[in-house]
């Protein structure tokens, strides 16, 4: 698995299920579905839509034609698909699956909401430290005095240069660890596993995994699936 590979975003994804669920309820082709779906997207959202397109145009399945675009498409929704297509209850699913990932936009919209104003807080206390990192440095000068407040040897132009760097490092393994672990590399399992014994934080993330696996077994069991598979 690629980490770096594209994938669908959650609102276009959303978007997608709502519209070709409704369509399809109203009876529309699912040709037609897909193929007014690929003049409207972009990117490479529009390139795999045109090629499942061309497939159901070949008569394709659409389980068979999404599984040809590795993983740009979560694992659940392709799924989901191949068992609708199989139970005839392609537009169900479809609809379930929309109301699954509007909610999932609801609770990120709420979960940065609700950190806005902490991740501002952060920002401006490590702005503040960088600004008395350089300003040490025009101090010492014009004293002639050696002072260092932080007590790490970071003064001036220099220190606010390793400081940078030293934030810039952070941000970008903090960055590459998360998006690791959204796309399931093995090696972000112990990671993972020691962020949910850590108090407060690890039970937060452990009722929200529980309440993913809740939604994804009420979605797999309602449309017929197989219960092993499910």
């Amino acid at each position: 698995m690629d980490m770096f590979s594209p994938r669908i975003q959650l609102k276009p994804l959303a978007g997608l299920c709502r519209r070709t669920g409704t369509a399809l309820e109203a009876g529309v082709d699912i040709r037609t579905v897909f193929a007014r779906e690929a003049d409207r997207a972009s990117g490479h959202l529009r390139r795999h839509l045109l090629a499942i397109s061309q497939d159901l145009a070949r008569g394709v399945s659409l389980a068979d034609s999404l599984a040809a675009t590795a993983d740009f498409f979560p694992t659940l929704f392709r799924e989901l698909i191949d068992v609708g297509e199989q139970t005839g209850n392609l537009d169900a699913v479809l609809r379930q699956l929309a109301g699954h990932y509007e909610i999932r936009l609801t609770m990120r919209r709420n979960f940065l909401a609700s950190i806005t104003w902490p991740m501002m807080q952060l920002g401006i206390a490590l702005g503040v430290v960088g600004f008395l990192i350089w300003i040490m440095g025009f101090i010492q000068s014009a004293t002639n005095s050696k002072i260092d407040i932080l007590g790490f040897g970071l003064v001036g132009n220099r220190g606010l240069a390793v400081y940078l760097a030293i934030l810039a490092a952070a941000a970008a393994a903090v960055w590459l660890v998360l998006r690791a672990a959204l796309r399931g590399m093995a090696w972000t399992q112990s990671i993972q596993r020691l962020v949910l014994q850590l108090p407060v934080v690890g039970r937060l993330l452990q009722t929200m995994a529980l309440a993913r696996l809740a939604w994804a077994m009420d979605l797999t069991m309602s449309t017929g699936m197989d219960v092993r598979r499910a």
